[in-house]
């Protein structure tokens, strides 16, 4: 019986994870403030209503896998001062390389190029749109402080 109990433990704790819930703390107890699109089974609407709801500002960020731009962003998310700038925001990445074949936001968002960021309402229309990304270098410092500006 007990081993019923730790074996349903365990699932449930690893499917909550794998779901990519918004309200899920890293290792380092820091907030989650990004949530991958496509790793999960998300409605772009509820999930920004939801997010507005919380009194996060969503964030759509196009990526591919062949941007290099998006890359180096991509690897300052995990340093602190970008996850601060992020503070009062969810960064919802859409990899434009699975949206082709699924639910097409690249086209509906009017997507030209990658990276871009768009700001989104309550009702998931666009408020303010960055293409590229207004630093001069990737470096953590430079990115919180242009995400910090677009966010507002």
């Amino acid at each position: 019986m007990t081993i019923r109990i730790l074996f349903f433990s365990f699932l449930s704790a690893f499917i909550l994870s794998a779901c990519g819930s918004s309200s899920s703390t890293t290792s380092k107890g820091k907030k989650n403030f990004s949530v991958d699109y496509y790793a999960g089974n998300y409605n772009l609407k509820e999930l920004v209503q939801k997010e507005t709801t919380a009194g996060k500002t969503p964030i759509l960020f196009f990526t591919a896998s062949w941007c290099k731009p998006c890359m180096e962003f991509k690897k300052t998310l995990k340093d602190q001062e970008v996850a601060d700038a992020f503070s009062n925001a969810k960064l919802i990445i859409v990899d434009a390389d699975i949206d082709k074949n699924k639910d097409k936001l690249t086209y509906l968002y009017a997507i030209g190029a990658i990276p871009t960021f768009i700001k989104l309402d309550a009702n998931a229309e666009p408020v303010n749109t960055m293409v590229g990304g207004d630093w001069t270098e990737p470096t953590p410092s430079q990115i919180a402080l242009s995400m910090r500006k677009f966010i507002r």
